[in-house]
């Protein structure tokens, strides 16, 4: 089976970057100060599944920065976050790069803001679908009533039963 063409029009490049969305970043080495570029991969299948494992506290954290009627919170609150779970991004930046994080971490700031944006770029669906369920999640559990308040069914019933007699 070929690959389907390109439709009447269409930017094959366009098409392959759609996807493939990786990233080329340019960064300098922190160890030897020499130019380099890092490609930020989109989560394979495999990838993705050990992403989404240590994702988990960091997706959690932005979850609950969702405010009650659906709308997310600011920038500043998610950069907060991530900032909290720093080991957390480093390992899902060292997973998308194939680069170990230490060195991912001795990175200078400008280029480690610049990989930051190319990952949100590349595998920022992976994290949005993921923060959506964990809220729909707290927000399905909020709803449904606790084991603590739900209604206590009714009591057996404290009538003795009489005897009926074959006769009537």
């Amino acid at each position: 089976m070929s690959a389907p063409e390109p439709a009447a029009g269409g930017d094959p490049r366009a098409e392959l970057d759609a996807l493939f969305p990786d990233r080329d970043v340019p960064v300098r080495d922190p160890d030897t100060g020499a130019a380099a570029a890092l490609t930020v991969r989109e989560f394979r299948f495999l990838e993705g599944l050990r992403a989404q494992t240590l994702a988990r506290p960091l997706v959690q954290a932005w979850a609950a920065l969702a405010p009650g009627d659906g709308e997310l919170a600011d920038a500043g609150a998610f950069e907060a976050a991530m900032a909290e779970h720093a080991e957390t991004w480093l390992a899902l930046l060292a997973l998308a790069t194939g680069r170990d994080a230490g060195w991912l971490a001795r990175l200078p700031d400008a280029d480690g803001r610049a990989l930051s944006d190319a990952m949100w770029s590349v595998n920022g669906s992976f994290f949005v679908r993921r923060v959506v369920a964990e809220v729909a999640a707290r927000r399905a559990a909020s709803l449904s009533p606790s084991p603590g308040s739900s209604t206590p069914s009714s009591a057996p019933g404290t009538e003795t039963a009489t005897p009926i007699s074959p006769g009537g």
